[in-house]
């Protein structure tokens, strides 16, 4: 039977009315800055002190606990709790302390069908933080759908009014003071994995962060339905300062528009052409993050067009140059134009990052080739890396680079959504007609190169 406690997603009965039960589990673990304790709820610390004080579901059960499994998945403590057998709702609760000092936490419930009552419209999860934790500090934060996401800032203090910190729902956000630089990223897939509501069981992608008297409470949920449905999010947790762009390449998605690029070089165009950088010969630095390794053997080659096809850097038979790109490690798309204006070039090949993707390049004078790459760069890893050599010519007219995904928000190419595999998920497969479950499509593999086209501009 559900527990009958009033209010919506963010309201405290839940608790009142002994959701997890007197007979929880008790587990903790401590690594870098943070220690977790689970046992009537989730209670976290940073550095010693109370930052998480306690946790909800609306929908568990009254005297119902889930069991708790603690331990390591390389690298990272990880704690679980685990509840299969709920008449109303079936969760599972992850918190994980990586290496690195970030804290991860992943909830995913299954309300049954049928399950819903009339006086607890919501299904949802929610936590605590102390009011006095965050009392004085400055927040920067990223709210709204994913394609008007927009940055917002604000002070905390023990004056400011009930209701929402932000004015939309949040995906990120940051609170500073001395003594206290903390983030609460509620996007980590970031705005590409387009959840801004409940769906399919995918992480929402945004949370209601509310000041309730002395508390600042975080939320996600949806309306419970007949039909009952799968809600999950993730939230990660560290110390800094707001570095939005430095753990997610897009700040904004527009569904149906294209992907923006991270950086548009241009080679021996004599003027300026908007939205793209003239690299030419220009020699590498870590101040610029980019450019040739060695400009030895280059030449810049200009034509009266302007036109990037109609101009290009070009190496003699023999030569080889390496063209570098810093990046934050993630998976990255390059397309590269090659060829030269007035002369045939090759046979000369092109590598990424040290492996060979084109072994055996020949263009006629005039014709140009695309090709699209991808790498993923791993950390230590911090350079895109475009190599050209062979015993011909070769020549190239334009490099555009694409963040895909950051590593730090990868949940899908390299990991799942939990750190332990192999416990309990309330997620439903789907299966059609008592079909067999289909096999698993093999490991991707990077880089891939795919030639996307070639035409002459003779």
């Amino acid at each position: 039977m559900a527990t009958r406690c009033s209010g919506g997603v963010a309201v405290w009965a839940a608790l009142i009315c002994g959701v997890l039960g007197a007979a929880a589990q008790e587990a903790s673990l401590s690594s870098g800055p943070f220690a977790v304790r689970v046992a009537a709820g989730l209670e976290v610390r940073l550095r010693g002190e109370v930052l998480i004080a306690d946790d909800a579901m609306t929908y568990a059960e009254a005297g119902r606990a889930g069991r708790v499994q603690a331990g390591r998945e390389g690298t990272a403590a990880v704690l679980n709790v685990l509840d299969d057998g709920g008449e109303s709702l079936q969760y599972r609760k992850e918190v994980a302390l990586h290496e690195d000092g970030r804290l991860e936490l992943t909830v995913r419930m299954r309300l049954l069908p049928y399950r819903q009552i009339e006086e607890q419209p919501t299904i949802g999860y929610s936590f605590r933080v102390p009011l006095s934790r965050l009392a004085g500090a400055s927040f920067t934060a990223r709210t709204g759908r994913a394609s008007s996401a927009a940055p917002a800032t604000g002070t905390l203090t023990a004056g400011t009014p009930d209701g929402s910190l932000t004015a939309g729902k949040c995906r990120y956000i940051a609170f500073e003071r001395e003594g206290l630089r903390v983030v609460f990223d509620g996007n980590p897939h970031g705005v590409l994995s387009k959840q801004d509501y409940p769906m399919y069981g995918e992480p929402v992608g945004s949370w209601n962060v509310e000041k309730q008297g002395d508390w600042v409470v975080f939320s996600f949920g949806a309306t419970a339905r007949s039909y009952g449905g799968i809600f999950t999010s993730k939230m990660v947790l560290y110390e800094g300062a707001y570095d939005y762009d430095a753990k997610h390449p897009y700040d904004q998605w527009n569904y149906h528009g294209p992907t923006p690029a991270a950086a548009q070089f241009t080679f021996g165009t004599a003027a300026e052409i908007e939205g793209f950088q003239r690299a030419d010969d220009c020699i590498y630095s870590a101040a610029q993050g980019w450019g040739w390794r060695r400009a030895d053997g280059l030449e810049a080659v200009r034509v009266s067009s302007p036109g990037v096809l109609d101009n290009a850097v070009a190496g003699r038979a023999g030569t080889a140059g390496e063209f570098l790109v810093d990046v934050h490690p993630g998976v990255w798309l390059l397309t590269l134009r090659l060829g030269h204006p007035s002369q045939a070039v090759g046979p000369f090949a092109v590598s990424l990052n040290g492996a060979t993707v084109l072994p055996a390049v020949s263009l006629a004078a005039g014709e140009t080739r695309e090709v699209s790459l991808s790498h993923y760069v791993r950390a230590p890893e911090r350079q895109l890396v475009v190599g050209l050599s062979g015993p011909g010519s070769w020549g190239v007219h334009s490099l555009i680079v694409h963040p895909v995904i950051y590593d730090n928000q990868d949940f899908a190419l390299d990991r799942g959504l939990w750190v332990v595999p192999g416990l309990f998920d309330p997620d439903v497969p789907l299966g059609w007609c008592g079909a067999p479950p289909p096999v698993a499509p093999p490991a991707l593999a990077w880089p891939l190169a795919v030639t996307a086209g070639a035409w002459s501009r003779q």
